[in-house]
């Protein structure tokens, strides 16, 4: 998972960093979205093909820096704090507390406070968005019947 947490400033992104990663965003997601499209990278003189999962890793922070944007990269069984995985859902941290009060997200106590899985995190959310996706096409369908779009 590729996620900006915070805004970045001072982290090191320079504007030439910003301009180059705005112009490779369109190469990039054509490579992305072309099966067997390769990616080469040359790390002192050798010359490596970067795998499918790189490729996305790779498009998505690229478009995050475009943005001016910090790039964190997790994995899915590292755990994080409830603020942290509220940030990544875009909800609130009491909303969170009860998806996990609820057994929605799973979660476990670590002391007084609760760690989530990234992965969990991960899941709900794209559980959230392909319902979304169903609900709106519904809805277009259900206008479409209506004839509501005249």
């Amino acid at each position: 998972m590729v996620k900006s947490l915070v805004p970045s400033t001072s982290l090191g992104i320079s504007e030439q960093d910003v301009l180059f990663a705005k112009e490779s965003i369109p190469f990039l997601q054509a490579c992305v979205q072309t099966p067997g499209s390769r990616i080469s990278l040359e790390i002192n003189g050798k010359n490596l093909i970067l795998p499918e999962a790189l490729k996305l890793v790779l498009s998505r922070s690229v478009e995050l820096i475009a943005e001016q944007r910090a790039v964190t990269v997790l994995s899915a069984e590292e755990e994080i704090g409830t603020q942290e995985a509220a940030n990544i859902l875009n909800v609130s941290r009491p909303h969170l507390v009860k998806l996990l009060d609820s057994g929605v997200i799973d979660s476990r106590k670590v002391g007084v406070q609760r760690r989530v899985s990234v992965g969990d995190v991960v899941a709900y959310r794209e559980t959230q968005k392909a319902a979304r996706r169903r609900a709106l096409i519904e809805l277009a369908a259900e206008g479409q019947r209506l004839n509501l779009g005249e």
